[in-house]
C-alpha cells in the first residue's frame, strides 16, 4: 500500500521536510530540531510575586493554577482565627450580671458558679423541670422574669392560652367566610355552565342545521368547555381548602 508523503517546515530549523501523512496537528519541528522532552517531576516550579492585602507587602506564590490568593499564608492563618465575643447575661440564682461567651440557642438561666452549686430536684423526668426553682440567696427568693413570670402570674395556661383561643377563633371566621364566598361563586360558575349547555342542546336537537347554526354549535361548544372546565378546578380547590381547614373549624 503507497503512502503519501507531506511536505512541511521546521520552525527551528528554518527548512522544509517531508513525512507520511498522517492524522493529527502537524509538528512545527522536524524529528532532528524537536526540542528534547523533559521527565514527569522535573519541572521546576513558577512563582508570581504578589501583594498581601492584609499586610500590604509582597510575597512570592507557587504558580498552581487557578485565582491567586489575596492574603499571604501568614495573615490568611489570622484572619480565620476570630475572638470570641461576650455578652452580659442576667444570673437567676445570684441575681447579679456576667459576662459570657456568645454562642447560639437559649442563654442559660444562671452563671457556671451557681449552676455548679444548685442542689438536684428530688424529682426526675419532665416533673423535676417543671417543679425545680432558683435556690433563695440569703432567705430572699429570687425575682422570676420573662415567660416564666408570666406563667406564674396567669396559672397554667393563662395569657398565652388566652392569645392562642383569640388567633384560633379569628382563623375560624376568616376561613368560615372564605368558605361561604367560593362556595357562592362554585354557584354561579355552576349557573353559567348549566345555561350555555341548555342552548347548545337545544340546537343541537334540531333536524335541519345551516351552516351559521353550526358555527354557532361549534362555538357553544367550545364555550361550555371552557366553563366547565374552570367548574371542576373551583370544586377542587373548594375540596382541598375545607379538608385544609377542618382543624380550624373544630
Amino acid at each position: 500500500m503507497s503512502t503519501t508523503k507531506v511536505k512541511l517546515w521546521c520552525e527551528a530549523g528554518k527548512h522544509n521536510w517531508h513525512r507520511e501523512s498522517q492524522r493529527g496537528r502537524k509538528p512545527l519541528n522536524c524529528p532532528k530540531h524537536a526540542p528534547a522532552k523533559e521527565p514527569p517531576g522535573s519541572k521546576k516550579p513558577k512563582f508570581v510575586t504578589l501583594k498581601c492585602a492584609e499586610g500590604g507587602h509582597k510575597w512570592k506564590w507557587e504558580k498552581r493554577g487557578g485565582f491567586p490568593p489575596k492574603r499571604c499564608p501568614e495573615h490568611r492563618e489570622s484572619a480565620k482565627k476570630v475572638e470570641p465575643q461576650l455578652v452580659e447575661t442576667y444570673c437567676m440564682a445570684g441575681d447579679h450580671m456576667y459576662m459570657r461567651e456568645r454562642k447560639r440557642g437559649r442563654a442559660p438561666a444562671n452563671c457556671p458558679l451557681h449552676s455548679a452549686n444548685k442542689p438536684q430536684a428530688e424529682r426526675k423526668g419532665l416533673g423535676a423541670l417543671r417543679t425545680r426553682q432558683a435556690p433563695s440567696v440569703n432567705g430572699v427568693a429570687p425575682v422570676v422574669k420573662g415567660l416564666g413570670a408570666l406563667k406564674k402570674r396567669s396559672g397554667r395556661f393563662g395569657k398565652l392560652a388566652k392569645l392562642k383561643a383569640k388567633n384560633q377563633e379569628r382563623l375560624r371566621i376568616e376561613a368560615q367566610e372564605y368558605i361561604v364566598n367560593a362556595e357562592q361563586r362554585l354557584i354561579e360558575a355552576a349557573e353559567e355552565e348549566r345555561e350555555i349547555f341548555d342552548r347548545l342542546d337545544k340546537l343541537e336537537m334540531r333536524k335541519w342545521k345551516n351552516a351559521k347554526t353550526r358555527r354557532e354549535i361549534d362555538e357553544l361548544r367550545y364555550e361550555w368547555q371552557i366553563k366547565s372546565r374552570k367548574l371542576n378546578n373551583m370544586s377542587s380547590a373548594l375540596h382541598s381548602t375545607i379538608t385544609a381547614s377542618r382543624r380550624v373549624l373544630r
